[in-house]
């Protein structure tokens, strides 16, 4: 990843949580770039049901820190 100056390779983990599943799910990661930075955050997902289409609405979350954070939060905000 490439954001102004700095550029970082991260490595991390995500997690899916099915408990309300076919309906609802929620995925979680986080990922840490060294001395770029780190990142973190999540989304909430719910699938609904409009006749023959199905809508999917979404919240999602994000924190960065490090470098990453000082020359490009403002591009992934």
């Amino acid at each position: 990843m490439k954001i102004g100056p700095v550029r970082a390779r991260f490595s991390g983990n995500i997690e899916l949580n099915t408990d309300g599943a076919a309906d609802n799910f929620s995925l979680f990661g986080k990922g840490n770039g060294g001395a770029a930075g780190y990142a973190k955050g999540g989304a909430d997902v719910t699938l609904l049901s409009d006749g023959a289409e199905t809508i999917l609405m979404y919240q999602a979350r994000a924190e960065i820190g490090g470098k990453i954070a000082q020359s490009g939060s403002r591009l992934i905000q």
